[in-house]
C-alpha cells in the first residue's frame, strides 16, 4: 500500500455560504463529487486508484484496495491506499484473492462485515498484514464481467452500515462506466503508436535485411511497450528456434541462442497462429540459461502465409499483465 490517503468526507471545508443539507442529502452530494473524480480521467491507472480513494473518502474508511481479477480468477492485480511504506515493505506478498476477498469474488455480490475476523472466511492475509476489523467489499463490473472488487476497511464510525453499502454499490456502477472509458482510450491510442511504430519499422525494412530487420523490430517493440525483454525467435532446422534478435538487459546472455521449440510459448505462437500469454515463468525452467520474466506475450510473425518468426514480449516479474489494447 502506498502513503495514507487523504480520507476526510468530500464536503468536509465546503463553503460555510452553502445551504445546510441534510446528512443522505450530503453524502449524495459527496457521491456525486466521488463520481465526476473518476469518469474526468482516461488514464486507466489513475482511473483505478481514484476509485479507491474516492470510495475510502466516501465512506470513512481507512484503508481501500480495488482488485483486478486476472484469467484464472484470481487477483491479477491490486491498488491499495491507506498503509504507510514501511508496513508495505513488510508484507511478504500481496493478496491473492482468497478468504474474503475471494468470496466477494465468487459471489458477485457485495459482502459487509462488522468484524472481519470473526467471520469464518477471514484466511489468506500475508503476514505483517495491518489489522484490520469492518470490512465492505463489493464488485466493480464493467458490462456484465465482473472486472474487479473494491474493498474498504476499518470505518472511522467503527462499522460500515447499510447506507455506506449502497453508496459504495453506486460508486461500483459509475467505476465500470469509467474503467471502459478507460480502457478504450487505451486501446485506442496503443493502435495509434503500434502504427506509428509498424510505419517506422517498414521504412527501415527498405534499406536493410536479414536479421538487422528482426533487430528494428525487436528495439521498435521494446521502446513502444514497458517491457523487460523483447526477443525474435525464428525456426532452426526441424524442431529448434533461435533467438535472431533481443533487446533489453540480458540481451547480450541470449542473442543467437538455440533452443528446442517444444514446450515453448514461442511454438504455441507459431501454431495457433495467433497471439498467446502467460503470467510469467521462474528462471531455469525450460532451459539453464532462460532468464526469469513475468508476464509475457508472442506474437507469431506472419509472412504472406508463413509464419517466419515469433515476437516475444516479456515484463518484469512484477509487472502488470498484458491489457487487450496491447494485444489489439
Amino acid at each position: 500500500m502506498s502513503d495514507s490517503a487523504n480520507t476526510r468526507p468530500a464536503h468536509a471545508g465546503a463553503d460555510p455560504d452553502d445551504p445546510v443539507l441534510a446528512p443522505h442529502e450530503r453524502r449524495l452530494e459527496d457521491l456525486l463529487h466521488a463520481s465526476t473524480s473518476i469518469v474526468e480521467r482516461l488514464d486507466l491507472e489513475e482511473v483505478l486508484r481514484r476509485i479507491v480513494e474516492a470510495g475510502m473518502r466516501l465512506v470513512e474508511a481507512r484503508y481501500g484496495a480495488l482488485g483486478v481479477i486476472g484469467p484464472d480468477g484470481g487477483l491479477e492485480r491490486f491498488i491499495h491506499v491507506g498503509a504507510d511504506r514501511h508496513a508495505v515493505a513488510q508484507i511478504d506478498h500481496p493478496p491473492e484473492g482468497l478468504g474474503v476477498l475471494g468470496a466477494v469474488i465468487a459471489d458477485g455480490s457485495p459482502i459487509r462485515l462488522r468484524h472481519l475476523h470473526d467471520d469464518a472466511r477471514s484466511v489468506g492475509f500475508p503476514a505483517h498484514h495491518p489489522a484490520m476489523d469492518s470490512f465492505l467489499g463489493v464488485p466493480v463490473r464493467v458490462g456484465t464481467e465482473v472486472y474487479g472488487t473494491l474493498y474498504l476497511t476499518d470505518s472511522a464510525r467503527g462499522v460500515f452500515t447499510s447506507e455506506d453499502e449502497g453508496l459504495i454499490v453506486a460508486l461500483a456502477a459509475t467505476a465500470g462506466i469509467a474503467i471502459e472509458n478507460a480502457r478504450l482510450y487505451d486501446v485506442a491510442r496503443t493502435r495509434e503508436l503500434w502504427n506509428a511504430t509498424i510505419a517506422d519499422v517498414m521504412a527501415a525494412m527498405l534499406d536493410i535485411t536479414g536479421d538487422d530487420v528482426l533487430d528494428v523490430i525487436a528495439e521498435r517493440v521494446a521502446a513502444l511497450i514497458d517491457a523487460e525483454l523483447v526477443a525474435v525467435a525464428v525456426p532452426h532446422g526441424e524442431d529448434e528456434l533461435r533467438l535472431a534478435a533481443v533487446h533489453g538487459s540480458v540481451a547480450p546472455s541470449l542473442n543467437g541462442r538455440v533452443y528446442p521449440a517444444a514446450g515453448t510459448l514461442a511454438a504455441r505462437a507459431l501454431t495457433e497462429r495467433q497471439a498467446v500469454s502467460i503470467s510469467g515463468q521462474p528462471a531455469a525452467t525450460m532451459f539453464p540459461w532462460q532468464p526469469g520474466i513475468g508476464p509475457t506475450v508472442a506474437i507469431p510473425l506472419i509472412a504472406g502465409d508463413e509464419p517466419y518468426g515469433v515476437l516475444t514480449v516479456s515484463r518484469g516479474a512484477d509487472g502488470a499483465g498484458f491489457s487487450a489494447a496491447d494485444h489489439a
